[in-house]
């Protein structure tokens, strides 16, 4: 099991806004950032995507993924989204799980993130950690 995309994207969102958002000639409706500097107000999604060959076997895994932000300056967690079930994203005999996770930066402070992104199967097959650093202003 891998991580073998992934980005964040400013996104057209609504309050009425799912996780399993609907796709749109294969693409998720996003735009590709080309900063990593965002705005409380800006509506910033996860994307990526999961390698899980297992999801081809008679009996496929169970595959979760979720991520954690840490203030930079003290290395202090201050999300956790905790592992979120996959399913509502599995396509069937695709082994690549392509999702988007939104991030509330309305709940955060002002300064300087790192975001850790990890995913799992429920035979405790865990990804390598991918990470990236994000700016937030008001």
């Amino acid at each position: 099991m891998s991580l073998i995309a992934w980005c964040m994207a400013q996104a057209q969102l609504t309050p009425q806004f799912r996780l399993a958002f609907e796709r749109e000639g294969g693409h998720p409706p996003l735009k590709r950032c080309a900063t990593r500097r965002f705005k409380k107000t800006d509506n910033v999604v996860l994307y990526s995507e999961i390698y899980e060959p297992l999801l081809k076997s008679e009996n496929p895994p169970r595959v979760g993924a979720g991520y954690q932000v840490f203030d930079k300056t003290t290395n202090k967690q201050v999300l956790s989204t905790g592992a979120m079930p996959m399913e509502a994203f599995i396509q069937k005999g695709n082994p690549v799980i392509p999702f988007g996770l939104k991030l509330p930066l309305k709940d955060l402070q002002p300064g300087a993130y790192r975001l850790v992104l990890q995913a799992v199967d429920d035979a405790n097959n865990f990804t390598p950690l991918r990470q990236t650093d994000f700016v937030l202003s008001d």
